[in-house]
C-alpha cells in the first residue's frame, strides 16, 4: 500500500499523530485530547491510517514524518548514550 500523494488529516488527527510520534500510548493520547480510548482506536482505524495509506499505527507515524505532516520540533531526538569512560 502506498501513501496518497497529498494525505489529509484533520487538526485533531494530526494532534493524535504528533503525540504518537514521541511514543505516547493510545491511552495517554486519549487522556491528552479528551477522547475515549475507543474513540482513539476508531480514529486510527477509520481516518488516520486510511488517509495516510498506512497498514498500521507505526506505519502511519512514519508516513506522517516522511511527508512533512509533523511540524519540525515535534520529534524529540533520542538521547545519546555516552560511551563508557576509559579506565
Amino acid at each position: 500500500m502506498t501513501a496518497p500523494a497529498r494525505p489529509w488529516l484533520s487538526p485533531r488527527d494530526l494532534e493524535i499523530v504528533c503525540l504518537a510520534v514521541n511514543g505516547a500510548t493510545d491511552e495517554q493520547i486519549s487522556r491528552a485530547v479528551g477522547i475515549s480510548l475507543y474513540g482513539i482506536h476508531e480514529r486510527w482505524r477509520s481516518f488516520i491510517r486510511p488517509n495516510l495509506g498506512a497498514v498500521n499505527r507505526t506505519h502511519a507515524v512514519a508516513i506522517a514524518i516522511t511527508v512533512g505532516l509533523v511540524p519540525p520540533g515535534v520529534v524529540r531526538p533520542l538521547r545519546q548514550q555516552q560511551p563508557p569512560e576509559a579506565a
